[in-house]
C-alpha cells in the first residue's frame, strides 16, 4: 500500500522545451506529473507530450519508435517488430520505467526486473504520449526510477467521429486500424481495433548469412466507456488489448552458436480499469476509487525440439487505488490518496534435460511480498511569480517537504540460513564459532615486534 500526499500553492515554474516542439506546447495539460490535470508551464520536470498531430505526422508503426525520438530516451530492440524491445529513460535500467496504458500500470511481474516489453504496443489507436524523466516513486512507486510514461487510446466524443487506415509496404507488411467514438445519452464510448502482418526480417545478421525470414502479426483493441449516473457520479471503463506472434532466433545444436531457428514467441496482454468519480461540495471534492488489473502471458515454442516448449510464463498485476482532491482556495489544491498493489507470477522453462519441469507457482497468501507495503509523503510549497511582458519570473520559493516510508514483508520471515545458505565447508561449525576472533595481545606484540626499524640516515 501506498499513501500519498501532496499540498502545492502553485507548482513549480518553467519547462525545458525541446526543439520538436512547438511554443504553445507549454500550454499542454498533463495528468501524469502530479495525478492532476495541470498545464506543462506550471511544472518543474522534464516533461514530453505528443499530441494527436504529432503521432499521426510521423507515421510510426510502434510506440518505442516515437518514444526513441525524444531526449532522454534511447531504445533496445534485439531484431524487427514483434522482438524483445527494452527503453531506456537517462540512463536507468529498462526495468526501472512505470509504463501506464489509459492510466493502467503495464509492467510485467514475470519479467526480469518487472519491466515491460515494448514488442507488441502499436501506435495504431494512440492519441497521446506523456514522458516524464528522472524519480516519481512518490505518485507512482518505488520502480519509477528513470521515469514514467503514460500511453494514452483515443477518448470518447461528443460528436459521431470515425476513422480507419489500410497500409501495405515492404517484405508484405500490411495494417490495418480504425476506431469509432460517440456519446448517446448517459453513455459516452470509444472502441478502436487493429491488425499488422509482416514477413519480417531475420533476427540474426542476415549478413552473417541469416536467410530465415522471421514474420510478425498482431491483433489488437482497445475501448474506453463512460456512464454518467448523475451530475456528480460518473463510472469509467478501460480496456486494452495485444495478441503478437513472431519468429525469433537462438543458438541452436550441435554448435549452439547464434542461428536462425524456427522458434517463436507469442504474448497476450490484457489491461482492464474500472473507476467511479465522485464530486462533493459543489465539486471542490473531487474523489476516485479504482481498481486495475493487468495479466500477460508468454511462451516460446519450438517445433524442431523433442519438447516443443521452450518458456512459459504468466504475470499478473492487480491494484486498488483511491484520490482524492481538494481546492481549499485560488491557487491552493490538496491532493491525497492511497493505493495496494498485489502481484502473482509464474515461469516455466522446458528443456530436453528438464521436459517437465516444476513452475514457479503464485505466492501463498501470507507470502506475497506488497512493495511498497506502507508509504507516506507529504509537501509544502509556496511561490511567488512576477509577471513582466509575457515572461514569468520566479522570484520566492519556500518548500516544506517531509517523507516517511515504512517496508515490510507480510508472512513469516524465513532465517538468514536459508536466504543466503551456509559458509562452504562450515556446515557443522555453529555460527558463533564463524565470527572472527580478535586477534590475541601476545600475538600481536610477537608479530609488531619482528618488525625491522628502518637504518638511521647518516
Amino acid at each position: 500500500m501506498r499513501i500519498f500526499l501532496i499540498l502545492p500553492a502553485a507548482l513549480v515554474a518553467g519547462f525545458s522545451q525541446t526543439a520538436a516542439h512547438a511554443e504553445d506546447s507549454l500550454d499542454a495539460i498533463v495528468v501524469t506529473a502530479t495525478r492532476t490535470p495541470v498545464t506543462v508551464a506550471d511544472l518543474g520536470q522534464s516533461i514530453t507530450v505528443l499530441d494527436a498531430q504529432t503521432i499521426e505526422t510521423r507515421q510510426t508503426v510502434a510506440v518505442s519508435d516515437l518514444l526513441a525520438t525524444t531526449p532522454g530516451i534511447a531504445v533496445a530492440r534485439n531484431g524487427g517488430l514483434g522482438t524483445q524491445t527494452g527503453v531506456f529513460i537517462r540512463g536507468a535500467e529498462s526495468d526501472q520505467t512505470v509504463v501506464l496504458i489509459d492510466g493502467v500500470k503495464l509492467n510485467d511481474p514475470a519479467s526480469p526486473g518487472g519491466g515491460f516489453n515494448f514488442a507488441n504496443l502499436l501506435a495504431g489507436n494512440i492519441r497521446r504520449i506523456e514522458i516524464i524523466r528522472g524519480a516519481q516513486s512518490v505518485l507512482w512507486g518505488s520502480q519509477a526510477i528513470g521515469g514514467v510514461v503514460n500511453i494514452l487510446t483515443a477518448p470518447p466524443t461528443e460528436d459521431l467521429q470515425a476513422n480507419a487506415r489500410l497500409e501495405y509496404g515492404y517484405r508484405d507488411t500490411w495494417q490495418a486500424t480504425g476506431n469509432v467514438s460517440k456519446t448517446i445519452g448517459p453513455v459516452a464510448a470509444s472502441v478502436g481495433a487493429g491488425y499488422l502482418a509482416s514477413d519480417g526480417i531475420s533476427a540474426f545478421d542476415e549478413t552473417r548469412g541469416g536467410r530465415e525470414q522471421d514474420s510478425y502479426d498482431n491483433v489488437g483493441a482497445n475501448a474506453q466507456v463512460r456512464v454518467t449516473l448523475s451530475q456528480a457520479i460518473s463510472l469509467d471503463l478501460r480496456g486494452w488489448f495485444s495478441r503478437g506472434d513472431t519468429g525469433i532466433d537462438g543458438f541452436p545444436p550441435p554448435d549452439f552458436r547464434f542461428a536462425d531457428t524456427a522458434e517463436r514467441s507469442r504474448s497476450r496482454e490484457f489491461v482492464g480499469y474500472a473507476g467511479l468519480n465522485a464530486a462533493l461540495f459543489d465539486g471542490r471534492l473531487k474523489n476516485r476509487l479504482a481498481i486495475g488489473y493487468t495479466n500477460i502471458k508468454r511462451r516460446n515454442t519450438d517445433p524442431t525440439l523433442d519438447v516443443t516448449t521452450t518458456f512459459d510464463a504468466l504475470g499478473r498485476n492487480t491494484r486498488l487505488e483511491y484520490q482524492g482532491t481538494y481546492a481549499i482556495a485560488e491557487g491552493w489544491e490538496l491532493t491525497a490518496g492511497a493505493e495496494r498493489e498485489v502481484q502473482r507470477l509464474r515461469t516455466a522453462s522446458p528443456s530436453t534435460f528438464d521436459p517437465a519441469p516444476r513452475r514457479s507457482p503464485d505466492p501463498a497468501p501470507d507470502q506475497r511480498l506488497r512493495q511498497p507495503v506502507r508509504q507516506a509523503v507529504c509537501g509544502l510549497q509556496r511561490h511567488a511569480r512576477h509577471q513582466a511582458g509575457s515572461a514569468q519570473q520566479l522570484r520566492r520559493r519556500d518548500q516544506l517537504c517531509c517523507q516517511r516510508r515504512l517496508l515490510a514483508q507480510q508472512g513469516p520471515q524465513p532465517p538468514a540460513r536459508e536466504l543466503f545458505g551456509r559458509l562452504q565447508g562450515t556446515d557443522t561449525v555453529p555460527a558463533r564459532q564463524r565470527v572472527r576472533q580478535p586477534e590475541p595481545r601476545a600475538r600481536r606484540l610477537e608479530r609488531l615486534g619482528s618488525r625491522r626499524r628502518p637504518a638511521a640516515l647518516g
